[in-house]
């Protein structure tokens, strides 16, 4: 079973170590293994929660449909939209009845003691979980969205953030045959610097590795 703590509209819970958001449902799911299940023309659950740091900060994300989730600033004075974050059913997989379990997970991402907002938008059974980031700016006392602007995309690999080394790693992995790759982000102010990639295409019988660094703000291919 699923456990609530606190509100119906303010809920999270641990599941597997990690914080995530929970919804509750008016209508009791017809197929608790399917999002087509939930009765989305009789349904909008939102989550409310509050991401600790030197000044709390306040949201809600709203389950529009079962591709679309509404991201809403609560600053004290008015609610404020944000953005709609699509992603493909896989943050509302897990159904116990009434109760939604989600992969939108609460944790202090780039260990500066403030919660962020990390949002698995899809994954696969090679193990991938294609995430989006959100960091929590206590200048103004929001949510700011972590962009990979070398790669043009708000996507990221699996990420992980090394404090020691004071970078982001993320991987995408295929099967036997496909295009595998990681690579590293330098993290300043919220804002992502490319520092180093390997692409490795396995769909040909002899691999091809290539090597990229970052420099100004792109990818560059490193000469042999």
């Amino acid at each position: 079973m699923i456990c609530v703590c606190g509100p119906l509209t303010a809920q999270t819970t641990i599941y597997n170590g990690e914080k995530c958001l929970t919804y509750h449902l008016k209508h009791e799911a017809n197929d608790t293994m399917s999002i087509t299940g939930i009765q989305w023309e009789r349904e909008k659950p939102s989550s409310e929660f509050t991401l600790k740091g030197k000044v709390p900060v306040k949201y809600s994300l709203q389950l529009e449909n079962d591709t679309i989730a509404k991201l809403v600033w609560h600053n004290g004075k008015k609610d404020i939209f944000q953005e709609m974050i699509h992603h493909i059913g896989w943050p509302i997989r897990r159904i116990d009845g009434k109760n939604i379990i989600s992969e939108f997970k609460i944790t202090d991402f780039d260990k500066d003691g403030d919660e962020d907002l990390l949002c698995i938008v899809a994954s696969n059974m090679n193990g991938n979980q294609w995430t989006i980031i959100y960091l929590n700016d206590q200048n103004q006392t929001k949510l700011v969205k972590l962009l990979n602007n070398a790669d043009n995309t708000d996507i990221w690999d699996n990420p992980h953030y090394d404090n020691k080394t004071k970078l982001i790693e993320c991987e995408l992995f295929s099967g036997a045959y496909g295009i595998q790759s990681n690579y590293t982000f330098r993290l300043e102010k919220h804002n992502a610097i490319p520092v180093y990639k390997e692409e490795r295409d396995l769909t040909n019988e002899e691999p091809v590795i290539q090597e990229f660094v970052g420099e100004n703000g792109e990818w560059k291919l490193k000469k042999e």
